[in-house]
């Protein structure tokens, strides 16, 4: 994309919705996680030996819809994030005096920073 007047309008469509996305994040993604969890543990549950031919056409129909969505939850979570991490990386390659912040001591898997105001915390 080079038209400069749509990269404008993207710009300005981020700015307003990420700092919300982010400061419900957690929320947000707990609910996703619940759907995406609760699919996952329906499907673990069915004995597909115990079907007949129809009623495997449908489950697989209900496979389908249920990995459609789950591709809707990541592009949902992944773009907002993606966008995220690269204004933080941008950030950092600047060197932006406080930007890049690790805290270890919060455990494996923990990383925080503040980004557009906001302070994000990512762990397991």
């Amino acid at each position: 994309m080079d038209d400069p007047r749509e990269i404008g309008q993207r710009a300005r469509r981020l700015e307003r919705s990420l700092p919300p996305f982010l400061q419900n994040f957690d929320g947000i993604w707990g609910h996703m996680r619940e759907e995406i969890d609760q699919g996952l543990d329906y499907f673990r549950g069915v004995d597909l030996s115990a079907l007949s031919l129809a009623d495997l056409r449908r489950n697989l129909i209900q496979g389908r819809r249920y990995l459609k969505r789950t591709a809707e939850i990541h592009f949902q979570v992944m773009y907002p994030l993606l966008a995220n991490y690269a204004g933080f990386y941008s950030m950092c390659g600047a060197g932006a005096a406080g930007a890049c912040l690790a805290y270890p001591a919060a455990g494996p898997g923990w990383l925080c920073y503040r980004y557009l105001g906001t302070v994000i915390a990512d762990g397991n």
